[in-house]
Order: C-alpha cells, then structure tokens, then sequence
C-alpha cells in the first residue's frame, strides 16, 4: 500500500514538472534570432569590416537560428499545445511570442530575398 502511494506520487511529480530543456532552448533561439537580425542589418548595411565576426554573426544568425533551433522550438511550442499543456510554465509568454514572430520574419525574408 506504501509503495503504490509513493508510485502515485511520483506520477503526479513527474505530470506536474515543467519542460526546462524548452525554457533553455527557447533562450537560445532568441539569442540566434538576434544574430538574424544582425545578420539581415549586415545584409543591407555592410558596416563591419572583421571577416571572422561576419561569418561567425551569418553562422549563428540563419544556420542556428532560422534553420535549426527556431523551428525545432516553434514545433515543440505547437506539440506542447496540441498536448493542451501550459508552455508558460517553463518559457515566458512574451518568448514564444517573440520566437513565433522571428520565424515569421525569417521566412518571409527568405521568400522575398529568392523572389526573382
């Protein structure tokens, strides 16, 4: 009876525990978002003249932020909700916002800069 109670318990825990991996990656995504934005001011204003900064603000700004981590996390963010989960518990609100609407931006950049 102990050990059915403990079992329970435990359960209930693990239902209750929030996602810290999707509050970590959802940081980090932002952070490459801004490296897109860097990247895209870069695009149109070539101002910096460092050869190593530029590729290092390219690399985290569109392979890291719009191709891999932004759309892994929006996935995640529309999986959890499909699952009726509360996201807010381990990412605030304004973060997935701000992610969702990067994504967005990214996409519609990329369309617009391949139109012909």
């Amino acid at each position: 009876m102990l050990h059915m109670d403990l079992d329970t318990g435990h359960k209930e825990q693990l239902k209750e525990k929030p996602i810290r991996w999707l509050g970590f990656l959802s940081k980090v995504a932002f952070i490459c978002n801004l490296f897109f934005g860097a990247a895209v001011v870069w695009h149109f204003y070539s101002y910096l003249q460092n050869p190593e900064v530029i590729s290092t603000v390219i690399i985290l700004g569109y392979l890291m932020g719009f191709f891999i981590l932004n759309p892994l996390v929006t996935i995640c963010y529309f999986l959890l909700l499909l699952r009726r989960k509360n996201i807010t518990e381990s990412v605030p609100a304004w973060l997935v916002i701000a992610n969702f609407i990067f994504l967005v931006i990214e996409v519609l950049f990329t369309i617009f800069l391949n139109d012909k």
